[in-house]
């Protein structure tokens, strides 16, 4: 079966919901949100690929919000990751009124909670530390390089090895908790002897789109973004029937 990584932004925000699984139901949080799925807080999950009912209790609604979700993701108490019991959810059929609602309630949180977009910056875009692995493709340069910072249009990975500006390379970025790649194609377009030594990549022919994909990949990568592996599955996926 073919699998993705979700690369979606989420966002923390406790909501009252409801599982239904089968006869049963349990009361409990969200502890975090996405306009695709939650991550609901539990020690007693449903089981992987289970299809349940979710009943969802938005602020200053009346009645609460009802669709159905896939458990795609666990983390079981005293699990490696040192995170919070629970299960990862993703939506499952959602659509018409309901789908409308939940994302102009995503709309509101996102809004509320993205940090301001500076009216000045002297670069293109805003830089993050952060170390990444990454890996290139070309045969000479099978080694694992990390970053020291970065943005959606380049990053600074550190090397002793020089490579001459200008140079076109092919790199996977490695999550550092879902182990997702991200593909993508840089130029050099500087070096430095340091400290630290390292160079300087710009990524090219990334679109928009594929900017903005890369933007997500990276928040989900930040330490206070900690990724909750949800993994998406298609409503088409033949397991599901």
């Amino acid at each position: 079966m073919s699998r993705e990584r979700r690369r979606e932004a989420r966002y923390p925000y406790r909501l009252p919901i409801t599982l239904k699984v089968g006869g049963g139901a349990q009361e409990t949080i969200s502890e975090d949100i996405s306009y695709r799925g939650m991550f609901a807080i539990t020690d007693e999950p449903p089981n992987m690929r289970q299809l349940i009912s979710l009943s969802i209790k938005l602020p200053d609604d009346v009645a609460p919000l009802t669709t159905h979700a896939m458990t795609v993701f666990v983390l079981e108490r005293g699990n490696r990751l040192g995170r919070t019991p629970g299960v990862g959810l993703q939506f499952y059929a959602m659509g018409g009124p309901v789908k409308a609602n939940w994302e102009k309630f995503i709309d509101s949180v996102r809004r509320k909670l993205s940090p301001p977009v500076p009216e000045t910056t002297p670069r293109q875009f805003v830089r993050y530390r952060l170390k990444l692995a990454v890996k290139p493709r070309s045969v000479d340069e099978l080694v694992t390089l990390y970053t020291r910072d970065v943005s959606r249009g380049g990053m600074f990975l550190l090397t002793q090895k020089p490579l001459e500006l200008g140079r076109q390379l092919a790199v996977d970025v490695f999550h550092p908790i879902t182990d997702e790649v991200f593909t993508l194609a840089c130029v050099v377009r500087r070096s430095s002897e340091g400290p630290p030594p390292g160079i300087g990549v710009e990524f090219h022919e990334l679109d928009a789109e594929g900017r903005k994909a890369f933007g997500e990949f990276v928040h989900s990568a930040l330490p206070e973004l900690d990724d909750d592996d949800l993994e998406l599955i298609e409503s088409d996926d033949p397991q599901l029937e």
